[in-house]
């Protein structure tokens, strides 16, 4: 079990309370005293995790806890939650501007994580730390999206790289732009794969609403959320107390959920193990229990034999203060090609990353625009 390989200091068991949602049978810490805590440290996972937000108000209900604390960290904490709260009002007002801009344009996005996934899964833009927004589009608009995005300031990472575009657009690959404040990124799969991980009609059907800043903005309804939390969380290994502070607090806020859609979504993707990995994974180390109802929708969804989907491997990449890198490309496709639950759809995951063009491939090898299709033929090599 990943609960079991977590390093039992003081620091990550005070962590463990923090991201446990309100009625789950938490980690009990009555042991701990403020004097036992290594405070730079606790600082230091708590950014690398990225849940300050989620500790910084923990701790704001424990006044004895921050009475222990001493002045230089104080203030070092106080500088940190202004900072994130800043970041946070900053990204909301930029996801705003976006949205509007896509409107007139008659442009389909739904903003996904960010400021919405906050205010979805924990009621407050300011109780998770993020830096960047994220937005599903149609594949059809992926280069009108780009172009609009690019005349109100936001480039590629490397201007070079834009005759990749049609390519990327094709293939479904991520794209990421950036301005002087954010980092953004285009979707038009549920997670960058082969098109078996395309986004369903159902999805775009099933767009919910929520208030931010007096504005209603779309948003992805609890379900397919939960859905996607899953895929990017396998996708790190559940490697990131973040991810799974978010799939619990989104079942806690949003319960009860429609478990057979899940299911349903889930099946479709050939990741009913990842799911299955994410639910025990949660309960691990959060606290926060399987739901009921899931139970009685796999009993109905496979009312002769109930499967084991969970990943026995998953505990082998514990939570530790090193996070797998993002960009560990090698890493990644290990990970995810021993989730997916079909050896027909791992293949085709592996030969969509053995032979789709990366940034990197294109930095290396500069053809022009005419010939990038060559890219697909050069890759596996």
């Amino acid at each position: 079990m990943i609960a079991a390989t977590i390093p039992r200091s003081p620091e990550y068991r005070l962590l463990l309370e923090a991201i446990t949602p309100t009625g789950a049978q938490g980690h009990p810490i009555p042991a701990l005293l403020p004097v036992q805590i290594d405070w730079p440290r606790l600082r230091r996972l708590v950014v690398k995790f990225e849940i300050f937000p989620l500790v910084n108000r923990f701790l704001g209900n424990q006044p004895s806890w921050k009475e222990g604390l001493p002045d230089e960290e104080l203030r070092e904490w106080r500088r940190q939650a202004q900072g994130f709260a800043m970041q946070s009002l900053v990204t909301a007002r930029q996801l705003l501007s976006i949205l509007e801009l896509c409107k007139q344009e008659d442009i389909p996005v739904i903003p996904f994580k960010g400021p919405v996934l906050s205010l979805q899964a924990y009621g407050d833009i300011a109780l998770r730390q993020y830096t960047d927004l994220d937005f599903f589009t149609a594949p059809e608009r992926y280069l009108d999206l780009y172009q609009l995005l690019k005349k109100t300031g936001f480039s590629l990472l490397d201007n070079g790289l834009e005759r990749m575009l049609p390519l990327w657009a094709r293939s479904g690959r991520d794209l990421t732009l950036r301005n002087s404040r954010i980092v953004l990124d285009i979707h038009t799969r549920l997670i960058q794969g082969p098109a078996f991980f395309a986004i369903p009609p159902a999805m775009w059907q099933r767009i919910q609403t929520l208030e931010l800043f007096n504005r209603q903005v779309p948003i992805l309804s609890p379900e397919d959320t939960l859905v996607v939390l899953a895929l990017h969380g396998a996708r790190n290994n559940w490697t990131s107390l973040k991810h799974i502070a978010d799939c619990a607090h989104l079942m806690a806020r949003c319960a009860p959920l429609d478990w057979m859609y899940i299911l349903e979504r889930m099946h479709r993707t050939g990741c009913l193990r990842i799911l299955e990995t994410m639910l025990s994974t949660v309960q691990d180390i959060s606290r926060f229990p399987i739901p009921q109802e899931y139970g009685e929708a796999l009993d109905r969804q496979f009312p002769i034999r109930r499967p084991a989907f969970r990943d026995p491997n998953a505990g082998d990449n514990p939570l530790a203060l090193d996070n797998k890198d993002d960009d560990d490309h090698l890493a990644i496709l290990a990970t995810m090609t021993r989730a997916i639950d079909s050896p027909l759809k791992r293949l085709r995951y592996l030969l969509y990353f053995l032979c789709t063009p990366t940034s990197e491939d294109a930095r290396m090898l500069k053809l022009p625009g005419f010939l990038t299709g060559l890219y697909s033929l050069i890759r596996p090599a």
